[in-house]
């Protein structure tokens, strides 16, 4: 390789690395012949037949097209060769800035216009160290549910009951969470138009399918009582013809329910659909013993990552730490992230870990399998609504889509092997204790 280039070392840190490559004149000189010559075999120019263009006239057709294809070849393989041959393994990003291309037209006292001379930058993967495992001690809390957790929990059952009676009270104006019947008639322009009307309308008021100027208007009416407004709607609003359109409203309340939590436990079970008192309880202790669990695995996997960002030291390439930035800085700007992060501090952390839980499921042989895969997007998706299939088909069709949810996979494969192996130290603690724990971490 020697023999056609040169490289000079510019910039040399831990993982950056400039260098300035000189390719031999000779050499350039005879990968822009043999292009010329390839060129000139299948050149199609008016006046001549095919293979039978010569050099020159191939040079004067289609000079600056070959002296690149060849710049850009011989950029390529020379890089390549350099890489290969210094043993520079997991190139992340690379730039190469041409400096010098040969001019056939130059003096031979200028050494720089007789050869192709390139800057080249470039960033490494850092080395990962192995994680000790078998160093790591985490804290295991064992919650001891007792009577009062269970209460608390119907309480709470109670508390989103929803069972709607009349209201006794003949002066009660409507508020939000009434479910209410009306008659509403809309005219625009003195007109009605599609959709504008309906009689006998039950609607639950704050739940969202009433426009909010609307339902702010049904706010405190109360039963038999009539009422006329104008009413804009949106400029987004879905249906397009009516964005930003002013309307004019009139209400009658026909009815109005106020919900009522249960009289008691008999009431409560019978309207969640138990058999029993007896069975709605055994389901909300075994829903407070499931929450426990999913707080204290929360918790643990927070108290792991604290433990790995504090201990563990890797120097992180400037271009990946740019492009998490801009990922954290969005989340800020969207108010999914406070504020007070420190932007660059989280990015750093984000990169750390995940480049220590890729070594972790290289050393420990942790895979995906089609199966972690697929129960992912069952726990995730379709127990939301989604639709299996329609999650599939995003996975085939977006790149980004299958690699987010493949790393986050991974990620819980890789950090359930760790808390599965890593020494445990029981503690015991009471439900609330633990809520509190996990609301600080969360």
């Amino acid at each position: 390789m020697d023999r056609f280039y040169v490289a000079k070392e510019i910039l040399k840190s831990a993982l950056k690395y400039e260098y300035e490559v000189t390719i031999d004149h000779d050499y350039f000189q005879r990968q822009l012949d043999d292009k010329f010559k390839e060129v000139a075999k299948f050149a199609k120019i008016s006046g001549f037949r095919p293979g039978k263009v010569s050099i020159d006239i191939v040079k004067k057709y289609y000079f600056d097209d070959v002296v690149n294809a060849v710049v850009s070849k011989v950029i390529e393989d020379t890089s390549s060769s350099f890489m290969k041959e210094n043993n520079f393994q997991e190139v992340i990003s690379s730039n190469v800035d041409v400096r010098f291309i040969p001019d056939e037209k130059a003096s031979s006292d200028n050494i720089h216009e007789l050869q192709l001379m390139y800057k080249l930058q470039f960033e490494i993967m850092p080395e990962i160290p192995c994680f000790d495992i078998e160093s790591v001690t985490l804290k295991d809390r064992e919650v001891l549910v007792d009577d009062k957790d269970i209460d608390n929990f119907v309480n709470n059952l109670n508390s989103k009951y929803v069972n709607f009676v009349h209201s006794s009270d003949i002066h009660h104006g409507i508020c939000i969470g009434d479910k209410v019947i009306i008659n509403y008639y809309g005219k625009m322009q003195g007109k009605a138009f599609k959709g504008g009307s309906a009689k006998n309308y039950e609607v639950v008021i704050g739940n969202g399918h009433l426009l909010e100027n609307f339902e702010n208007q049904l706010i405190g009416m109360k039963k038999g009582e009539q009422k006329i407004f104008t009413l804009v709607f949106p400029d987004d609003y879905k249906h397009l013809r009516m964005a930003g359109k002013e309307v004019e409203m009139l209400v009658d309340v026909q009815d109005i329910f106020v919900s009522k939590e249960a009289e008691n436990n008999e009431e409560l079970a019978k309207g969640y659909g138990f058999d029993s008192v007896e069975a709605m309880l055994a389901f909300s202790e075994k829903a407070v013993k499931e929450k426990c669990t999913q707080m204290n695995n929360i918790i643990m996997k927070k108290e792991l990552f604290d433990y790995m960002d504090e201990n563990y030291v890797i120097d992180i390439p400037e271009c990946i730490i740019s492009e998490e930035l801009k990922k954290v800085n969005y989340e800020v700007s969207s108010g999914k992230l406070s504020t007070e992060v420190d932007s660059l501090k989280e990015a750093t952390r984000r990169i750390k870990l995940g480049m220590l839980l890729i070594k972790v499921s290289k050393d420990h042989n942790v895979s995906l399998t089609s199966e972690d895969v697929v129960n992912f997007i069952k726990n995730n998706y379709v127990d939301y609504g989604a639709s299996f299939n329609n999650v599939v088909k995003l996975l085939k069709s977006n790149k980004d889509f299958d690699n987010y949810i493949k790393g986050k996979v991974l990620e819980d494969k890789v950090v359930d092997y760790i808390i599965c192996s890593v020494k445990k130290e029981k503690e015991n603690i009471t439900y609330s204790g633990l809520e509190e724990l996990f609301n600080s971490v969360s």
